[in-house]
């Protein structure tokens, strides 16, 4: 995934995940800190701090001028941007119950495992 794309994704799993009243403080706070560092970076560019506000009301809609306001600012060199997108899809990702990690439907099966790094030996006899 390219840097911007990595920005983009993180916003988005923000927008969906960190203002949710489930989200955990480490998920609103990673999201505010993604945020807060965009906006030193558009810097007294007003067009870019006010398409990145109205893209937290519709992403939809404001996916594509963000982006381009991203492009723009450089933000795929912005190694305090890339990290706090980093941390802010980490937080996402562990703040998420493992029910919701993984959809398993199973019908008449045997010896079904689901996780991360599972282990499992099984033996079966008819």
């Amino acid at each position: 995934m390219d840097s911007i794309s990595l920005v983009m994704t993180a916003l988005a799993a923000g927008t969906a995940g960190g203002l949710t009243t489930s989200a955990s403080s480490a998920v609103t706070d990673a999201y505010g800190a993604l945020r807060a560092r965009l906006r030193q970076l558009f810097g007294d560019d007003e067009h870019a701090v006010e398409v990145l506000e109205r893209h937290e009301g519709d992403p939809g809609q404001y996916q594509e001028p963000l982006r381009l306001m991203l492009v723009r600012a450089d933000a795929a060199r912005d190694d305090e941007v890339l990290s706090a997108a980093r941390d802010l899809l980490a937080s996402v990702a562990s703040d998420r119950p493992a029910k919701e990690k993984y959809h398993v439907d199973v019908h008449n099966s045997q010896g079904v495992a689901v996780g991360n790094g599972v282990t499992q030996h099984n033996v079966f006899h008819k």
